[in-house]
């Protein structure tokens, strides 16, 4: 087990390699060495007893009896890869390729050459295909709303402004969520550096200002100085529209950045005067339904037009009804500001979500596997597991089109098990 060294140190690796320890090392890193102990590893593959007895003697009878209750007894690997297989031969002849539905989160599969759902896809693209899902769990409707508000998704990501670049460049901060260094201690894959924290510092040293829109007071570190605004749950969209009908309503909104380079924000102008419903979306009309203070948000507003200002939207907000319009109200506020493009200024998503995201952003990849190409066109969204399983056939809409699931007769699930799957097939 390696040790944990202080930032700034020089050290060497097990190949003699110089590096600079880093700063921020996760207290996780301590539990690896039991991630290894054999006692906690299945050591070869399980099958439930029901399920192979019904198989052995075509009675469906005793694979429905035991289900919930049974047990699972071991296999070698060539039973189990054999029967793996006439499964996946038997369900894409009888009922086609959209009733296998495969994939997986994949946060147990680190790496990318080893990547487990990669390496499920790509070896069911070549049979033929599979249902898959889309977006994630985490970002799900904030994706999608940008990739026709803003026309692509990578500022989900961390593609919008690196948190070096806010650091040095910004002179007011908006954190809608949070900016924790205890999510920022994990990645996908893994993170060689944890930054979070010595770029909240620099944010300090340089005096810029920080304002945490979040009902919890820790949602960024105390040392930090943030000036805590305990919002309301679920109404930071209203507050970013008290915010941009404030400074439209001031006549300071960029009109020029609006003109050039937005579409359609004559209609949200005119929204934020209250020109269609008789409200004008000011900070009264704000104060009201977040519970914060009418002039704050009268003096935020003007102090967003007055410096360089960057907002920051966490992932976490879009985990609610209606999801998306937090996501699309702070990409409005950043075009009326008139920032984005600017060193320090617009709007990002998810920073601190995970280590990487903000981080600097490589010209390279890393080696991979990839799943291929889809062979056919069969998805859901990732979280209607439930109503995939639940209600073949039936129709659900996706980015303004109508699909419909498909008769699940075969879930393929690698390196983790959706927790919402609660009924399969086994015709």
């Amino acid at each position: 087990m390696g040790r944990i060294f202080a930032a700034g140190q020089r050290r060497q690796d097990h190949r003699g390699r110089t590096f600079l320890a880093r700063s921020g090392p996760s207290s996780i890193i301590h539990s690896v060495k039991e991630w290894g102990n054999p006692e906690r590893r299945i050591k070869q593959p399980m099958v439930r007893e029901g399920w192979l007895a019904a198989r052995k003697s075509g009675d469906a009878a005793l694979n429905r009896k035991g289900r919930g209750s049974d047990r699972f007894i071991p296999v070698s690997w060539d039973e189990a890869a054999e029967l793996v297989a006439s499964e996946i031969t038997r369900v894409s002849r009888d009922h086609g390729n959209a009733s296998i539905f495969a994939g997986s989160y994949g946060w147990t599969s680190c790496g990318r050459f080893h990547h487990a759902p990669t390496l499920l896809k790509r070896m069911l693209n070549l049979v033929g295909g599979y249902t898959g899902h889309v977006d994630t769990y985490s970002i799900a409707a904030g994706p999608v709303i940008l990739r026709h508000a803003l026309g692509s998704d990578a500022a989900c990501v961390g593609r919008a402004s690196t948190l070096d670049t806010i650091a040095e460049h910004s002179e007011t901060l908006v954190v809608f969520g949070a900016l924790s260094p205890r999510t920022a201690q994990n990645e996908a894959g893994g993170i060689g550096s944890h930054m979070l924290e010595t770029r909240l510092r620099r944010m300090k040293e340089r005096g810029m200002r920080i304002v945490l829109v979040s009902p919890l007071a820790d949602d960024i570190p105390d040392w930090v100085g943030a000036d805590w605004w305990a919002i309301r749950p679920n109404t930071d969209t209203a507050l970013m529209l008290g915010l941009a009908g404030e400074i439209v309503t001031a006549g300071r909104h960029d009109a020029d950045f609006l003109a050039r380079y937005t579409s359609g924000s004559g209609d949200y102008l005119a929204y934020l005067r209250g020109q269609e419903d008789g409200q004008r979306k000011d900070a009264d009309w704000a104060a009201g339904i977040t519970g914060l203070d009418a002039a704050a948000i009268r003096a935020l507003a003007r102090q967003l037009v007055e410096t360089r200002s960057m907002l920051s939207v966490s992932w976490s907000l879009q985990r609610a009804q209606y999801g998306e319009q937090p996501y699309w109200a702070a990409l409005g506020l950043a075009a009326v500001i008139g920032q984005i493009g600017l060193e320090g200024g617009g709007v990002g998503y998810g920073y601190a979500s995970l280590g990487g995201v903000g981080a600097g952003i490589n010209s390279g990849r890393s080696p991979a596997i990839t799943a291929g190409a889809d062979v056919i066109d069969s998805f859901i969204p990732v979280a209607r597991i439930s109503d995939l399983l639940l209600n073949p056939g039936a129709e659900f809409t996706y980015e303004g089109a109508v699909r419909h699931y498909p008769d699940t007769r075969l879930v393929y699930w690698a390196g983790a098990i959706p927790s919402t799957i609660t009924k399969t097939s086994t015709a």
